[in-house]
């Protein structure tokens, strides 16, 4: 949270400090005037038979035994921006931004894995518990929306940033629906996951419990709200004027940060002790008041924002590239890197060219791999997510930010607002795979909880009943609804 003024600088204010028209060695100081205006962004559908994709079926096969797998992804959406320069006087230009995402997924999936068959264990017996083929089915859908606005000055005479405003609007909403479904006590799907990787947060589990399989149906929706305002004594110098490609630099900067968020998260569907650790967690019943949650993080506490200390950018502007024009062709554009770059977090940069005084498109480099939002049209790598992505590269989903018409990107960003408020609260692959990770980090977060709260969690959770780990094998399971495959046994 202490670095949010830098990252929506860098997100939102650096792409409106761009070059003039200059030969691509160089470039010095821009000039704007009142009434100039761009727009860029991205659209796309997508739609993805996973059963064709050998990658994800091998991955899959080797972590979790998952076989027969079949269904589909798809994906719908877009990203636009519109900046326009509002004002200016001897000293300064006011540039108005205005910000939309609009994402859709959903994901129908069979599959066949193996999995520990049911009735009770204790977490020894567990470890070498008999395994059997179970047919399951999962759906999952999503949609996301986001808004933002706002103004920032800018001087004249460096191109630094004084002040900007921020005023946010985000909504997700999510629904996972799955057949046969693990069933740990409990802890539900979650306590299997601990149990099957071994992950250290299980310890806090009982020493005996029931493994089940059932129906899971979890319902997410989430909203956030956000007003700020950011000042810089001294202003930031975002972009070192003159600018040449092969050069380096940073800035120190004291920011002031003020504003306001609020915002809740509501989950419907989560197993007993899942629950009650995220009450835990944050003190609160489902649904959760953000403003309420202690962040631990000083000026951002009671949905008060009020935050003040130095900040340092480091920027960079490795080289040129040719990227496609706002009329066709192909421009010159700069390379405009900020860090400082992580081996695990994302690199991004900014493409602008001199041709049009504007950026040029955006992309990222992550996780070791890169994770395009690419205005050259190159595919690329959608990157590594957790266990599962360890090993595997996603790369169908190559999202393109590049110039587009002003009165359309307005359009659709007024189409986005619209929608937001009507919706009941995806994007690409990307957004389905971190929905999914969400269920994850819930499951890690309860893991955490439960450590602190060992002692009193272990007195109070009872003990199940076991029949010993010697007749796990000769345990019964519920017969299918539908006549089982003879080759094949089912739960």
């Amino acid at each position: 949270m202490r670095k949010i003024a830098c990252v929506m600088v860098a997100v939102l204010v650096g792409m409106s400090l761009m070059a003039a028209l200059v030969p691509a060695e160089s470039a010095p100081l821009p000039v704007w005037k009142a009434g100039d205006r761009w727009a860029v962004g991205s659209e796309n559908t997508n739609q993805t038979d996973i059963g064709n994709d050998g990658n994800l079926s091998g991955v899959l096969s080797g972590l979790y035994g998952i076989t027969n797998l079949s269904g589909e992804i798809g994906s719908s959406g877009g990203e636009w921006m519109t900046f326009e320069v509002t004002g200016e006087n001897e000293s300064e230009y006011t540039l108005h931004y205005s910000f939309a995402l609009r994402s859709k997924s959903d994901m129908k999936a069979s599959f066949s894995a193996m999995v520990a068959v049911p009735g009770e264990y204790t977490k020894n017996s567990f470890e070498n518990a008999p395994k059997a083929p179970v047919p399951m089915k999962v759906d999952f859908s999503s949609s996301l929306y986001a808004v933002a606005s706002g103004d920032m000055h800018i001087m004249r005479d460096s191109m630094e940033i004084s002040d900007m405003s921020v005023n946010l609007d985000e909504k997700l909403s999510a629904l996972f629906t799955s057949s046969n479904t693990p069933y740990v006590g409990d802890y539900g799907i979650f306590g299997y996951f601990m149990l099957e990787n071994n992950d250290s947060s299980s310890g806090m589990m009982p020493s005996s419990f029931e493994l089940s399989y059932r129906s899971t149906d979890i319902d997410l929706s989430q909203n956030l709200k956000l007003q700020a305002n950011l000042e810089f004594s001294p202003p930031l110098e975002f972009i070192e004027f003159p600018l040449s490609t092969d050069s380096e630099w940073s800035d120190t900067t004291y920011e002031m940060v003020n504003g306001t968020y609020s915002g809740v998260i509501d989950i419907k569907g989560l197993p007993p002790m899942v629950e009650s650790a995220l009450k835990l967690g944050t003190g609160q019943d489902l649904p959760i008041q953000i403003e309420k949650i202690d962040t631990h993080e000083d000026g951002f506490n009671n949905g008060i924002i009020a935050h003040q200390g130095y900040e340092n950018i480091t920027m960079n502007c490795p080289d040129t590239v040719s990227v496609a024009g706002p009329h066709g062709g192909q421009i010159t554009a700069y390379e405009i890197g900020f860090g400082p770059q992580s081996a695990y977090g994302p690199q991004i940069y900014l493409l602008y060219s001199p041709d049009t005084n504007f950026i040029a498109g955006i992309y990222e480099e992550g996780l070791g791999t890169q994770m395009p939002i690419s205005p050259v049209g190159e595919s690329g790598i959608a990157g590594q997510f957790g266990a599962l992505a360890s090993s595997m590269k996603i790369a169908p989903n190559t999202s393109t930010i590049g110039y587009m018409d002003y009165d359309h990107a307005s359009k659709e960003i007024s189409a986005t607002e619209s929608d937001m408020n009507g919706a009941s609260a995806g994007s690409n692959f990307t957004i389905l795979v971190l929905a999914v990770l969400v269920i994850a980090g819930i499951a890690a977060a309860v893991g955490a909880v439960l450590v602190r709260r060992r002692r009193a969690i272990s007195e109070s959770v009872p003990q199940y009943p076991v029949d010993g780990a010697e007749n796990t094998a000769e345990r019964e399971m519920p017969e299918e609804e539908q006549t089982p495959n003879e080759e094949e046994q089912t739960f």
